[in-house]
């Protein structure tokens, strides 16, 4: 496995590391199957930001809300970057309101898995790592006291 750093002392230098992000999550993708993302990280620290920059710098055009209460939202890419031509959709998933296995099965996620065309970000993805595809890629942010957002890369 192999990891990068960054830090971050506000939003907007946010979207400045997506594409490298980005590039990470790319090389770690198996043929056949979806690029899966973790975002692992304590309760407001930007998992839903951060899938929000994604989703914007991939193309999809809607507004990218969380997906708490209702698990999972599918977004099609309308604005096709020439960067991520084999991103079409993107799957927002969170899987923090999920009590058991069984009714974590009812997403029928592994079918998602074998999107080969699909970008899938995984809210609270630390509670069923086990469920996880072989294949990942891991960011865990981390905010230290003075609003600095520490985040960890792995692939």
């Amino acid at each position: 496995m192999n990891a990068f750093d960054f830090v971050i002392k506000k939003e907007s230098e946010l979207k400045q590391s997506i594409p490298l992000v980005l590039d990470r999550v790319i090389s770690n993708k198996k043929k056949n199957s979806a690029m899966v993302v973790a975002l692992e990280g304590e309760m407001g620290v930007g998992k839903t930001t951060t899938a929000q920059y994604i989703a914007k710098t991939i193309g999809v055009s809607d507004t990218v809300i969380s997906p708490t209460f209702v698990l999972m939202r599918q977004y099609a890419v309308t604005e096709k970057n020439h960067n991520y031509p084999e991103i079409n959709y993107l799957y927002h998933i969170d899987w923090y309101r999920i009590d058991t296995v069984e009714e974590l099965k009812t997403l029928r996620f592994k079918e998602i898995w074998s999107q080969s065309d699909a970008l899938v970000l995984i809210e609270w993805a630390d509670k069923y790592v086990e469920q996880l595809p072989e294949y990942y890629t891991k960011i865990i942010i981390n905010l230290n006291s003075d609003d600095v957002r520490h985040f960890r890369v792995i692939y």
